[in-house]
């Protein structure tokens, strides 16, 4: 079996209309992918019950609900392993900033960030499949 690593990635994120852009006017991130020993210090995973308020209804087994909440370190993967950001500037108070690094990000207050901090976060979850796989895949049998 051959398995194949990508550990950087250059790509265009589906924010602000940035994929109906010219390819030459599109922001692009390039970042590093973590290994499984740094992914496990940077993210942290915690669960959670959630009892409902009336007694009737916490007694019942079908009634409790569990919420999995999955965080990442956002300042450590944006200083770490966000490695480039092209094609993106900021115009504060009348002054164009170039935000060309994860920390420029990070240290910015323009909210409309916090939607492509996200998606950067989303592409290390991201499980892709690639031609080669996908042409190797069956399923399963029923017999």
């Amino acid at each position: 079996m051959i398995l194949t690593t990508k550990t950087t990635e250059r790509w265009a994120p589906n924010w602000e209309g940035n994929l109906e852009l010219p390819e030459a006017e599109r922001v692009y991130v390039t970042m590093r992918f973590p290994d499984a020993e740094e992914r496990a210090r940077i993210r942290t995973i915690r669960g959670s019950y959630v009892m409902p308020k009336d007694k009737e209804t916490r007694d019942s087994a079908d009634a409790m609900e569990i919420r999995i909440d999955a965080r990442y370190d956002v300042p450590y993967v944006m200083r770490k392993l966000v490695k480039k950001i092209e094609n993106l500037t900021d115009n504060v108070d009348g002054r164009e900033v170039q935000l060309d690094t994860g920390e420029k990000v990070l240290a910015s207050a323009n909210r409309k960030l916090t939607a492509l901090i996200d998606k950067i976060l989303a592409k290390l979850d991201e499980d892709e499949i690639s031609e080669a796989d996908e042409k190797n895949f069956e399923q399963p049998s029923t017999s």
